[in-house]
Protein backbone atom coordinates (compact mmCIF):
# COMPACT_ATOMS: atom_id res chain seq x y z
CA UNK A 1 0.00 0.00 0.00
CA UNK A 2 1.80 3.45 -0.98
CA UNK A 3 0.24 4.93 2.55
CA UNK A 4 1.76 2.76 4.55
CA UNK A 5 4.75 2.25 3.07
CA UNK A 6 5.30 5.97 2.69
CA UNK A 7 4.30 6.61 6.36
CA UNK A 8 6.67 3.83 7.72
CA UNK A 9 9.63 5.36 5.49
CA UNK A 10 10.30 2.73 2.68
CA UNK A 11 11.68 3.75 -0.46
CA UNK A 12 8.94 4.57 -2.78
CA UNK A 13 9.49 3.62 -6.60
CA UNK A 14 7.25 5.55 -9.00
CA UNK A 15 6.87 4.62 -12.87
CA UNK A 16 5.35 7.08 -15.32
CA UNK A 17 4.29 5.27 -18.57
CA UNK A 18 3.37 7.66 -21.60
CA UNK A 19 2.36 7.26 -25.56
CA UNK A 20 4.01 10.95 -25.69
CA UNK A 21 7.79 11.36 -26.94
CA UNK A 22 10.43 14.12 -27.38
CA UNK A 23 9.82 17.58 -25.52
CA UNK A 24 6.15 16.30 -24.57
CA UNK A 25 7.46 13.68 -22.31
CA UNK A 26 10.21 15.53 -21.13
CA UNK A 27 8.07 17.91 -19.95
CA UNK A 28 5.69 15.82 -18.33
CA UNK A 29 8.24 13.95 -16.63
CA UNK A 30 9.66 17.04 -15.56
CA UNK A 31 6.51 18.15 -13.56
CA UNK A 32 5.97 14.75 -12.17
CA UNK A 33 9.23 14.70 -10.04
CA UNK A 34 8.57 18.12 -9.41
CA UNK A 35 5.45 17.31 -7.63
CA UNK A 36 7.16 14.25 -6.17
CA UNK A 37 10.01 16.38 -4.70
CA UNK A 38 7.51 19.46 -3.57
CA UNK A 39 5.38 16.61 -1.45
CA UNK A 40 8.45 14.85 -0.03
CA UNK A 41 9.86 18.46 0.88
CA UNK A 42 6.78 19.77 2.46
CA UNK A 43 6.25 16.45 4.31
CA UNK A 44 9.52 16.87 5.97
CA UNK A 45 9.35 20.60 6.84
CA UNK A 46 5.93 19.18 8.29
CA UNK A 47 7.63 16.86 10.34
CA UNK A 48 9.99 18.47 12.17
CA UNK A 49 8.46 21.18 13.14
CA UNK A 50 5.49 19.23 13.95
CA UNK A 51 6.93 16.00 15.82
CA UNK A 52 4.00 15.02 17.84
CA UNK A 53 1.92 15.32 15.00
CA UNK A 54 -0.62 12.17 14.62
CA UNK A 55 -3.17 11.16 12.31
CA UNK A 56 -5.71 11.66 14.76
CA UNK A 57 -4.58 15.56 14.77
CA UNK A 58 -5.48 15.38 10.56
CA UNK A 59 -8.92 13.67 11.05
CA UNK A 60 -10.18 16.94 13.62
CA UNK A 61 -8.95 19.52 11.53
CA UNK A 62 -11.01 17.90 8.82
CA UNK A 63 -14.14 17.66 10.64
CA UNK A 64 -13.90 21.57 11.77
CA UNK A 65 -16.29 23.45 10.04
CA UNK A 66 -15.82 25.08 6.60
CA UNK A 67 -16.76 28.55 6.24
CA UNK A 68 -15.31 28.12 2.32
CA UNK A 69 -16.64 25.29 0.24
CA UNK A 70 -14.77 24.76 -2.91
CA UNK A 71 -16.97 23.03 -5.91
CA UNK A 72 -14.93 21.55 -8.86
CA UNK A 73 -16.67 21.09 -12.19
CA UNK A 74 -14.94 19.65 -15.84
CA UNK A 75 -14.49 22.15 -18.12
CA UNK A 76 -13.79 19.48 -20.74
CA UNK A 77 -10.59 17.59 -22.10
CA UNK A 78 -7.54 19.40 -21.46
CA UNK A 79 -5.85 20.15 -25.21
CA UNK A 80 -2.32 20.76 -25.17
CA UNK A 81 -0.93 22.13 -27.83
CA UNK A 82 1.67 19.84 -29.99
CA UNK A 83 4.98 21.17 -29.74
CA UNK A 84 8.33 19.04 -30.10
CA UNK A 85 8.09 15.96 -32.49
CA UNK A 86 4.70 16.48 -32.68
CA UNK A 87 5.03 19.65 -34.14
CA UNK A 88 7.83 19.56 -36.23
CA UNK A 89 7.13 16.39 -38.12
CA UNK A 90 3.84 17.45 -39.92
CA UNK A 91 5.59 20.66 -39.90
CA UNK A 92 8.22 19.56 -41.93
CA UNK A 93 6.32 17.70 -44.31
CA UNK A 94 4.26 20.04 -45.94
CA UNK A 95 7.29 22.01 -45.92
CA UNK A 96 9.18 19.84 -47.95
CA UNK A 97 6.07 18.61 -50.10
CA UNK A 98 5.91 22.20 -51.55
CA UNK A 99 9.78 23.19 -51.46
CA UNK A 100 10.59 19.85 -53.20
CA UNK A 101 7.96 20.10 -55.83
CA UNK A 102 8.56 23.60 -56.95
CA UNK A 103 12.13 23.20 -56.92
CA UNK A 104 12.77 19.78 -58.59
CA UNK A 105 9.24 19.67 -60.66
CA UNK A 106 9.50 22.99 -62.12
CA UNK A 107 13.36 22.88 -62.65
CA UNK A 108 12.73 19.56 -64.46
CA UNK A 109 10.07 21.04 -66.58
CA UNK A 110 12.77 24.25 -67.32
CA UNK A 111 15.36 21.71 -68.61
CA UNK A 112 13.13 20.10 -70.86
CA UNK A 113 11.82 22.80 -72.49
CA UNK A 114 15.82 24.68 -72.59
CA UNK A 115 16.52 21.08 -74.12
CA UNK A 116 14.17 21.22 -76.44
CA UNK A 117 12.44 17.69 -75.28
CA UNK A 118 9.10 19.63 -74.71
CA UNK A 119 9.44 21.03 -78.61
CA UNK A 120 9.32 17.43 -80.06
CA UNK A 121 6.84 16.30 -77.51
CA UNK A 122 4.53 19.17 -78.99
CA UNK A 123 4.84 17.11 -82.68
CA UNK A 124 3.59 13.71 -80.80
CA UNK A 125 0.16 12.89 -81.65
CA UNK A 126 -0.58 13.69 -77.65
CA UNK A 127 -2.70 16.80 -76.88
CA UNK A 128 -2.31 19.70 -75.31
CA UNK A 129 -3.93 18.98 -72.31
CA UNK A 130 -2.69 15.34 -72.41
CA UNK A 131 0.80 16.21 -72.27
CA UNK A 132 0.68 18.53 -68.98
CA UNK A 133 -1.96 16.26 -67.55
CA UNK A 134 1.17 13.79 -67.71
CA UNK A 135 3.41 16.28 -66.24
CA UNK A 136 1.00 16.75 -63.53
CA UNK A 137 1.12 13.46 -62.52
CA UNK A 138 4.50 12.35 -62.86
CA UNK A 139 5.26 15.25 -60.32
CA UNK A 140 2.32 14.11 -57.93
CA UNK A 141 3.29 10.61 -58.00
CA UNK A 142 7.08 11.88 -57.04
CA UNK A 143 5.48 13.99 -54.04
CA UNK A 144 2.95 10.83 -53.12
CA UNK A 145 6.19 8.76 -52.48
CA UNK A 146 7.78 11.79 -50.52
CA UNK A 147 5.02 11.52 -48.65
CA UNK A 148 4.66 8.01 -47.73
CA UNK A 149 8.01 8.18 -47.24
CA UNK A 150 7.62 11.37 -44.46
CA UNK A 151 5.03 9.31 -42.34
CA UNK A 152 6.22 6.15 -42.61
CA UNK A 153 9.83 7.93 -40.46
CA UNK A 154 8.03 9.67 -38.32
CA UNK A 155 6.36 7.05 -36.81
CA UNK A 156 9.12 4.54 -36.70
CA UNK A 157 11.96 6.90 -35.81
CA UNK A 158 9.85 9.68 -33.74
CA UNK A 159 7.03 7.87 -32.63
CA UNK A 160 4.40 9.95 -34.49
CA UNK A 161 0.99 9.03 -33.97
CA UNK A 162 -1.18 10.33 -36.56
CA UNK A 163 -4.58 9.78 -34.92
CA UNK A 164 -7.45 7.86 -35.42
CA UNK A 165 -8.40 9.80 -38.77
CA UNK A 166 -5.39 8.56 -40.80
CA UNK A 167 -7.30 8.31 -43.83
CA UNK A 168 -8.57 12.11 -43.82
CA UNK A 169 -5.19 13.38 -43.35
CA UNK A 170 -4.00 11.37 -46.09
CA UNK A 171 -7.08 12.95 -48.15
CA UNK A 172 -5.66 16.38 -46.98
CA UNK A 173 -1.84 16.05 -48.00
CA UNK A 174 -2.79 14.32 -51.43
CA UNK A 175 -4.87 17.35 -51.91
CA UNK A 176 -1.81 19.89 -50.75
CA UNK A 177 0.79 17.94 -52.85
CA UNK A 178 -1.82 18.34 -56.50
CA UNK A 179 -1.84 22.22 -55.54
CA UNK A 180 2.23 21.80 -55.20
CA UNK A 181 2.66 20.14 -58.60
CA UNK A 182 0.05 21.90 -60.47
CA UNK A 183 2.28 25.05 -59.16
CA UNK A 184 5.53 23.44 -60.13
CA UNK A 185 4.25 23.09 -63.74
CA UNK A 186 2.88 26.72 -63.68
CA UNK A 187 6.53 27.75 -62.57
CA UNK A 188 8.48 26.03 -64.86
CA UNK A 189 6.45 27.51 -67.73
CA UNK A 190 7.69 31.40 -66.90
CA UNK A 191 10.68 30.73 -65.37
CA UNK A 192 13.59 32.18 -67.29
CA UNK A 193 16.38 30.77 -65.75
CA UNK A 194 17.40 27.78 -63.30
CA UNK A 195 18.72 29.81 -60.89
CA UNK A 196 15.14 32.02 -60.91
CA UNK A 197 13.24 28.52 -59.93
CA UNK A 198 15.71 27.05 -57.55
CA UNK A 199 15.35 30.97 -55.90
CA UNK A 200 11.28 31.43 -56.58
CA UNK A 201 10.48 27.61 -54.88
CA UNK A 202 12.96 28.01 -51.82
CA UNK A 203 12.19 31.85 -50.93
CA UNK A 204 8.54 30.87 -51.43
CA UNK A 205 8.02 27.63 -49.76
CA UNK A 206 10.04 28.71 -46.36
CA UNK A 207 7.83 31.78 -46.62
CA UNK A 208 4.93 30.07 -46.83
CA UNK A 209 5.90 27.46 -43.85
CA UNK A 210 6.78 30.47 -41.82
CA UNK A 211 3.43 31.94 -42.19
CA UNK A 212 1.55 28.97 -42.16
CA UNK A 213 2.40 27.39 -39.06
CA UNK A 214 4.90 24.80 -40.09
CA UNK A 215 7.89 26.31 -37.89
CA UNK A 216 5.54 26.54 -34.61
CA UNK A 217 2.28 26.25 -33.58
CA UNK A 218 -0.03 28.85 -34.91
CA UNK A 219 -1.78 28.48 -31.70
CA UNK A 220 0.92 30.45 -30.05
CA UNK A 221 1.12 33.24 -32.64
CA UNK A 222 -0.68 36.92 -31.97
CA UNK A 223 -4.06 36.90 -33.68
CA UNK A 224 -2.93 38.50 -36.88
CA UNK A 225 -0.68 35.92 -37.61
CA UNK A 226 -3.47 33.31 -37.06
CA UNK A 227 -5.77 34.95 -39.24
CA UNK A 228 -2.97 35.40 -42.07
CA UNK A 229 -2.70 31.83 -41.43
CA UNK A 230 -6.19 31.01 -42.01
CA UNK A 231 -6.10 32.40 -45.24
CA UNK A 232 -2.70 30.73 -46.71
CA UNK A 233 -3.01 27.22 -47.48
CA UNK A 234 0.44 25.90 -45.68
CA UNK A 235 -2.04 27.18 -42.88
CA UNK A 236 -5.25 25.13 -43.91
CA UNK A 237 -2.98 21.78 -43.98
CA UNK A 238 -1.07 22.59 -40.91
CA UNK A 239 -4.89 23.43 -39.11
CA UNK A 240 -6.54 20.48 -40.29
CA UNK A 241 -3.19 18.00 -39.48
CA UNK A 242 -3.76 19.62 -35.72
CA UNK A 243 -7.32 19.21 -35.73
CA UNK A 244 -7.18 15.89 -36.71
CA UNK A 245 -4.27 14.38 -34.80
CA UNK A 246 -4.30 16.44 -31.48
CA UNK A 247 -7.61 18.35 -30.41
CA UNK A 248 -10.13 15.68 -31.12
CA UNK A 249 -11.73 16.59 -34.36
CA UNK A 250 -13.62 14.97 -36.91
CA UNK A 251 -13.04 15.30 -40.73
CA UNK A 252 -16.57 17.04 -40.80
CA UNK A 253 -14.51 19.60 -39.20
CA UNK A 254 -12.08 19.91 -41.70
CA UNK A 255 -14.50 20.72 -44.37
CA UNK A 256 -14.05 23.94 -45.73
CA UNK A 257 -9.90 23.64 -45.02
CA UNK A 258 -10.20 20.57 -47.86
CA UNK A 259 -12.61 22.29 -50.54
CA UNK A 260 -10.79 25.91 -50.35
CA UNK A 261 -7.47 23.39 -51.19
CA UNK A 262 -9.07 21.25 -53.67
CA UNK A 263 -10.75 24.85 -55.69
CA UNK A 264 -7.09 26.12 -54.58
CA UNK A 265 -5.53 22.98 -56.20
CA UNK A 266 -7.94 23.63 -59.77
CA UNK A 267 -7.54 27.05 -60.27
CA UNK A 268 -3.33 25.90 -60.21
CA UNK A 269 -4.20 23.33 -62.42
CA UNK A 270 -6.22 25.27 -65.69
CA UNK A 271 -3.41 28.15 -64.67
CA UNK A 272 -0.68 26.07 -65.60
CA UNK A 273 -2.22 24.80 -68.95
CA UNK A 274 -2.58 28.37 -70.14
CA UNK A 275 0.64 29.32 -69.51
CA UNK A 276 2.34 26.33 -70.52
CA UNK A 277 4.54 26.81 -73.04
CA UNK A 278 6.89 24.45 -75.39
CA UNK A 279 9.51 26.18 -76.46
Amino acid sequence: NLQIDFDSGKQIQIKYKSTAGGLTQDRDSFFIEKAVYQTIGDFLVFKKLNPDAEETNFDEVNNLPKNLELQVTSAGEKLDIPSGFNQAVPGILVMFIMMIALSSGAQSLFLERQSGVLKRMAASPLTRKEIIMGKWLGKWFITLLQMIYGMLIGWLIFKIYWGNHIVSIILILLLWAAFNSALAVLLGSFAKSEGQVSAIATIFSLLMAALGGCWWPIEITPEWMQLLASILPTGWVMDSMHELMYFGGQISEILPQILALAVLSVIAFFSAVKRFRFY
